[in-house]
């Protein structure tokens, strides 16, 4: 168990300088991850099972004595983002595909990848947790909304 331990020690130390050099090799020998797309949800819950298992009950205790935290984490999330998306369209004057992805993008809620920057970062992964669960309960009613609101003068909505 020692040797587990110590392990996981390592790990967690270096965590930040392997996910980096796992970008670069993707970025630089791409086929060398090709056999992952097979297996990417049973990892993408994997590694959403093991950030789980780093939480408590009292961690989640606090988000729901604050939860105005996380209604401001959605307030940005569906304001802020599909705004930032529509800006940077007009302001590089995409095509109207790209801008609608672009808005897209960021109408819909985060994921996997913010939990793990935020665990990374050693931030707040309870409230980064929570928001993302909110998030993609309310994304069925807001994406559309936002994506209407933003990108309606590149398409017309019937």
């Amino acid at each position: 168990m020692a040797v587990f331990y110590k392990f996981n020690q390592l790990f967690r130390n270096y965590l930040s300088y392997i996910v980096v050099a796992a970008a670069v090799l993707a970025l630089t020998l791409p086929s060398l991850f090709t056999w992952v797309t097979g297996y990417l949800t049973p990892l993408l819950q994997f590694i959403m099972f093991t950030m789980g298992l780093t939480l408590t009950v009292d961690d989640f205790s606090e988000v729901f004595r604050r939860p105005a935290r996380v209604i401001l984490v959605e307030i940005l999330q569906f304001l802020f983002m599909p705004f930032s998306g529509f800006v940077l369209a007009k302001l590089f004057n995409l095509p109207a595909d790209i801008a609608l992805g672009l808005i897209l993008l960021g109408s819909v809620p985060g994921g996997t990848s913010s939990n793990i920057m935020a665990y990374l970062a050693n931030g707040d992964v309870p409230l980064s947790i929570s928001a993302t669960s909110v998030s993609t309960l309310v994304a069925p009613l807001m994406t559309p909304l936002m994506l209407t609101l933003y990108g309606g003068s590149y398409f017309e909505m019937s």
